[in-house]
Parts: structure tokens; C-alpha cells; sequence
């Protein structure tokens, strides 16, 4: 007769959820299952040293324990959380390659986390790999032997804590120059920002979303310089490329838009928008469709060339139909060619 153990014998009959831990970086770290959730859940928080970490729990049901049992035994063999003990009664402990190769994956996931795109963490393994390289050239070097993968991530998290310091210490240097009760004005803010949408965030994290209501406040600032029918249309214009914003946000990159345009800067959160100035000296708020180039563009002058820029199809037919003229000169815009545009990704 097969054992089965106490725990199956008596609850067998239950309902049975099955659940997952993760932290802020979306990292599986821990796997269970329980008939009773809520006690579960408070036996964890008072045994388990990394319960600090968990800011995420999934919750799975099933029926009985056996299928809660057999879609764990899965779940920890496929997605190998970072805190379950790699093998229980009922899965055979992994060799240690097994355990080195699951601890090798969590960190890469981990150094994927850290890096804010793919070209970043190409960047991190080429350090790595060029560490390893140069220490192979002097002798009992503890690098020679070292994992790429382990190394990048080591090098990625040294330098996010040295960012991530030196970030704090210029918010610190920021706020002694801003006027008297800002900081804390636009504090207060953040915190109620927060506590609306039950967010709880630590006390460097408050600071850059205080930032963020310091950007806001002098954006409004800006804009309200400007005349109200500008003011409208540099905020239709955000509207137009931002999806659902809050107020906030939209006052924020309209301000943005319209000094970075006025400046003849770039605005990354705006290089779909066609550049051409709308009625009441706000760019245009339609979508760029088309790459237009010209016949003798004065911003070349004094030497000939085929300047280009992006436009929407109104503004294409205009162009076409000779309904615009130069600036500078006063001559009309003649169109040399035209191509639609089809990269999505801003030229840079």
C-alpha cells in the first residue's frame, strides 16, 4: 500500500489553492499550496526571512489536494521560484549542476530586470566578458573562472546602487534650491497620489514621485504664460499622443512639448506628431504619416541641399497643392519627393 502522508490523508477532500510569491522585479520566489490561505499566508509572513520582498501574491484554485499537489510539483520544476526548497518528498532532489544551472537563470532574469533595454544588457555582458578577458592576463586572478552572466549582474547591480545614490543626492541638492514650501507642497501631493490609488511606496521612491508633482507645478507655471487658446492647443497636442493621462501628466508633457518645440529641441514622448505649427503656434496635434523633402530649403542656406521633415496628410496636401510658402524668402515650397513613413521607433 502507498504512503500517504497526514497532511493528504486528512484533507484530501478540500479545496486547495495553489500560490505564487513575487517581488517588485515580477521575480517568482516562492511557490505553495494550502487549504487555508489566510493562515498560510500569516505563517509565511512570521517564518520566512525574505518575506519583505513579496509585493505580489497569484492565487490559483483547485478542487482537491491531489490536482493543487501535482500542478505545484509543475510549477516548481518549470519556473524554479528562487526560495522553494528545489525538490520535496515527492520530487527527487536535483544534482547540484541542476541547482547551479536554475540559480544562473534566476540571476540572468534577475540582470534582465536591472538592464532598461536590450542594448543595455548587451552592454553588461561585453563588460563582463571584457573583465574576464583582461583578468585571464594576470595570474590567480578569481575572475578567469568566473560565470559571464553572474559577473554582468554583479557589475549591473553596483552601478544601478551607485545611480541610485547618486539620484538621491541630487533630489537632496534640488530641494534646498527650490522656493520656500514647494518641496513639501508637492510632497503632500504625491503622498495623497498615492494613498488614492493604494500605493505604498519607500521614502527614495516619495522623493521622485514629489519630483514628478515639482515638474507639474512649474509646467502649469509655463503654460499659463502663454495665451489660453495656445494653451489649449499644446494641450490637445499631449492629448493626442499620451493614452488616458491624468491631469497631471497632461499638463506635464504639454509644457514639456511646447518649450522643447519653441527651443527647437527634441521631445521623444511627441516624435509621432507632425512638426508643423498649428493656428495658434502649437505644432500640429495629427500623427506624422509622411517624410517629406523639399527643393532648396533656406535653413540650408547659403549652401543648396534637399532639406526634410515629417508631416500628416493634411499638411502633405497643402504642400502638394502649393499652399505654403518659405518663411525666410517667401517663395513656395516645392516638394522634391515623398515616402510614407513606416518605422514606429523614434530616429535615434
Amino acid at each position: 500500500m502507498p504512503r500517504i502522508s497526514a497532511a493528504m490523508r486528512d484533507l484530501s477532500h478540500l479545496p486547495h489553492a495553489l500560490y505564487r510569491f513575487f517581488d517588485r522585479a515580477d521575480v517568482l520566489l516562492y511557490v505553495g499550496i494550502t487549504a487555508d490561505l489566510p493562515q498560510r499566508m500569516g505563517g509565511h509572513r512570521g517564518e520566512k526571512p525574505w518575506w519583505s520582498q513579496v509585493t505580489r501574491v497569484n492565487v490559483e484554485h483547485f478542487a482537491t489536494r491531489k490536482a493543487a499537489l501535482a500542478a505545484e510539483t509543475i510549477a516548481i520544476k518549470d519556473e524554479k521560484p528562487l526560495y522553494n526548497i528545489q525538490g520535496n518528498v515527492l520530487v527527487s532532489p536535483p544534482a547540484q549542476a541542476d541547482i547551479d544551472e536554475a540559480v544562473r537563470e534566476r540571476i540572468g532574469v534577475l540582470l534582465r530586470h536591472l538592464c532598461i533595454s536590450s542594448e543595455d544588457y548587451s552592454q553588461a555582458l561585453a563588460r563582463a566578458n571584457k573583465a574576464i578577458e583582461d583578468a585571464a592576463l594576470e595570474e590567480d586572478d578569481e575572475l578567469v573562472h568566473a560565470d559571464p552572466i553572474m559577473l554582468a549582474a554583479e557589475l549591473k547591480a553596483d552601478e544601478v546602487s551607485g545611480a541610485n545614490f547618486l539620484r538621491a543626492k541630487i533630489i537632496d541638492h534640488l530641494v534646498e534650491w527650490l522656493p520656500e514650501g514647494q518641496y513639501e507642497r508637492c510632497r503632500k501631493l504625491a503622498e495623497e497620489y498615492d494613498k488614492e490609488r493604494d500605493l505604498e511606496f519607500t521614502e527614495d521612491e516619495l522623493a521622485e514621485q514629489t519630483a514628478w508633482f515639482v515638474a507639474w507645478e512649474n509646467g502649469r507655471r509655463y503654460l499659463e504664460t502663454l495665451a489660453e487658446e495656445e494653451r489649449k492647443e499644446w494641450t490637445e497636442v499631449a492629448k493626442a499622443f499620451l493614452n488616458h493621462p491624468s491631469e497631471p501628466h497632461l499638463t506635464f508633457h504639454a509644457a514639456h512639448y511646447a518649450r522643447a518645440y519653441k527651443s527647437n529641441r527634441w521631445y521623444s514622448w511627441a516624435y509621432k506628431m507632425c512638426p508643423q505649427v498649428g493656428r495658434f503656434n502649437a505644432a500640429c496635434r495629427n500623427e506624422a504619416r509622411f517624410m517629406v523633402w523639399f527643393q532648396d530649403d533656406p535653413a540650408c542656406a547659403p549652401r543648396p541641399c534637399a532639406g526634410h521633415r515629417e508631416a500628416c496628410q493634411e499638411h502633405l496636401t497643402a504642400l502638394l497643392e502649393g499652399r505654403n510658402t518659405w518663411i525666410e524668402t517667401g517663395k513656395p515650397v516645392i516638394v522634391a519627393r515623398y515616402e510614407p513613413i513606416e518605422d514606429e521607433q523614434p530616429p535615434f
